[in-house]
């Protein structure tokens, strides 16, 4: 195998050790997280975003969809081809002194060779049951709607999805109990939180209780009902998802698209 370096490795690496994962005013609530790239408020990895970032300069990208396969190759071509080559090269060279700096060589190299097995799993894919994976779907949505009819009893015609109807509704409805108010979770800009840790502490209320039982298969749903099926490819009929290497908040794997 050739040695080949990675500069969104080193990047995300070089964000974790220049910030902390867990810093207050980067977290985010579980379900304000749509992937394991949202847990920062980065300015991102890609080739662009750390070029920008180290060199402080945009390398145009109106050639990327000109034509290639011409015999002879415009000058803007041939300047953009070379920058694009120089550039990644001199980043590299940035990125591997910080690395260095920050003693993650060792961290680096170990993620770098986990790049071979992504690779042939996300070619592999996975099998599903696509059968019993409908007839869960069906499962779910007769649960989810007797969690909604349940939660009718409290919430009435109140959108539970709805951040705005939810805070006015939890305000007025416990509005004679100031020690629930006051309790409460709130987000970062100071209305209630409804996630799922937030209402944690709160289950032995009725209505909590009825609460988490919906966002339990409303979650469910959104995330492994249809959504999941249209990943099926039309070949395989497999999932392959894009795997992500060392960008959660934690460390650890994740992946998207599903």
């Amino acid at each position: 195998r050739l040695d080949i370096d990675c500069s969104m490795l080193l990047a995300s690496l070089i964000d974790t050790a220049e910030r902390s994962p867990f810093d207050e005013e980067e977290s985010l609530m579980e379900e304000d997280v749509a992937d394991g790239l949202s847990a920062y408020k980065k300015t991102g990895v890609s080739l662009d975003a750390c070029i920008q970032r180290e060199f402080g300069v945009r390398v145009s990208k109106s050639q990327q969809k000109s034509d290639w396969g011409k015999e002879v190759l415009d000058k803007e071509q041939i300047i953009y081809a070379g920058l694009d080559a120089y550039l990644t090269y001199e980043l590299a060279k940035k990125l591997a002194i910080k690395i260095n700096s920050y003693k993650m060589v060792k961290i680096y190299k170990l993620l770098k060779e986990t790049q071979h097995a992504v690779v042939e799993m996300e070619l592999n894919g996975f099998p599903v049951n696509w059968e019993k994976h409908a007839l869960l779907i069906e499962k779910w949505k007769g649960q989810e709607q007797e969690a909604l009819d349940h939660c009718k009893k409290y919430y009435g015609e109140v959108n539970m999805k709805s951040g705005k109807q939810m805070n006015e509704w939890f305000k007025d409805y416990f509005k004679d109990k100031p020690l629930v108010l006051k309790n409460f979770p709130k987000t970062k800009k100071g209305s209630y939180s409804f996630t799922k840790s937030a209402l944690a502490d709160f289950i032995d209320f009725p209505e909590i209780k009825a609460l988490l039982e919906y966002k339990k298969y409303s979650k469910l749903l959104d995330a492994f009902g249809e959504g999941l099926a249209a990943h099926k490819h039309p070949v395989t009929g497999r999932i392959h998802s894009s795997y992500i290497i060392g960008q959660t908040r934690t460390g650890r794997m994740s992946c998207r698209e599903p």
